[in-house]
C-alpha cells in the first residue's frame, strides 16, 4: 500500500527485504531489480545494494524449462 500511496526506492527495498525474509525469493528478486531502476537516478548506493541482493537471489529462483521436441503447428 505504501508503494502505491507514494512510489520510491526506498519502499521498494523494504518491500524486497520483506519478501526476501518471507521466502518469497521471485517476488524479492523482481521487488530488489525494480528497486535498482527506481534509484538510479537519486540514490546511486542503493543501486549496488539492490544488484548485490539479485545475484544473491538468482541461484534461488526455480526455473522452468520446456524442451519442445515435435514441430508444432
Amino acid at each position: 500500500s505504501s508503494q502505491k500511496l507514494d512510489p520510491g526506492a526506498g519502499t521498494l527495498m523494504n518491500l524486497a527485504a520483506c519478501y526476501e525474509k518471507n521466502g518469497q525469493t521471485a517476488s524479492a528478486w523482481v521487488t530488489y531489480t525494480d528497486a535498482a531502476s527506481a534509484a538510479a537516478a537519486r540514490h546511486p548506493d542503493w543501486v549496488e545494494t539492490a544488484k548485490l541482493r539479485v545475484a544473491a537471489l538468482e541461484p534461488k529462483l526455480c526455473k522452468l524449462t520446456i524442451d519442445v521436441r515435435a514441430k508444432v503447428s
